[in-house]
């Protein structure tokens, strides 16, 4: 494990695995990484954006699992092996009606 300091505590990354718009995809991170910076930095999905920050605006909306959620408010430990859709994920072929807005 990649050890990285932070302040006088050393913090430790893990690797992650999940199921990104179809895709199995593994990163290395802190635990506590908030999901929505781990999909806009490591993953270069940039459609989720970050607004409030504090899970009340909706901006950063995802499925995960099939199930709304705030990637704002997501850790990466808690998305460890499973399945999240982005906007870039809902509609392959065509533009859904969400992506044209």
């Amino acid at each position: 494990m990649d050890v990285k300091e932070a302040g006088p505590f050393p913090v430790k990354k893990e690797k992650f695995r999940m199921t990104v718009n179809g895709q199995e995809r593994e990163v290395s991170a802190v635990a506590t990484a908030r999901l929505i910076d781990l999909l806009r930095t490591e993953f270069q999905l940039t459609g989720t954006k970050v607004s409030c920050g504090i899970g009340r605006c909706g901006a950063c909306s995802i499925l995960i699992d099939e199930k709304l959620a705030n990637a704002c408010m997501t850790m990466a430990y808690q998305v460890d092996g499973h399945s999240i859709t982005t906007i870039e994920g809902i509609q392959k072929e065509e533009l859904d009606i969400c992506q044209t807005a």
